[in-house]
């Protein structure tokens, strides 16, 4: 990964081409009522005409597991809503800052 973590398949991860690393997004299924949070840390998707990619997790969350793709809505939201509606404890959601995890990155190279 961009990042520099590797892919969990089972963490509501995602990829989106411009948003920070660390942001979070809420993503809404709209053939459904469903949404998930998810936290950006990967580059693309680089097909045309989309926007996001969903780890395993948040495409099962979503009812979309098999589609390939799908209409939803991106909204981004705050570490503290994130805490507050991800499926697992908030202690394991963390905001690391953009500049951060690019110095991270380049220490890293």
């Amino acid at each position: 990964m961009v990042s520099g973590e590797s892919y969990d398949m089972h963490a509501f991860t995602a990829a989106h081409q411009t948003l920070p690393f660390g942001t979070f997004g809420r993503v809404s299924n709209l053939s459904e009522t469903r949404s998930v949070i998810v936290r950006i840390n990967d580059r693309g998707p680089f097909v045309k005409d989309r926007v996001i990619d969903l780890s395993y997790a948040a495409e099962t969350q979503l009812r979309l597991q098999g589609a390939g793709s799908a209409q939803v809505k991106l909204e981004r939201v705050t570490a503290d809503e994130a805490r507050k509606e991800m499926p697992f404890p908030a202690r394991e959601v963390v905001s690391v800052p953009h500049e951060t995890q690019t110095k991270r990155n380049k220490q890293r190279a």
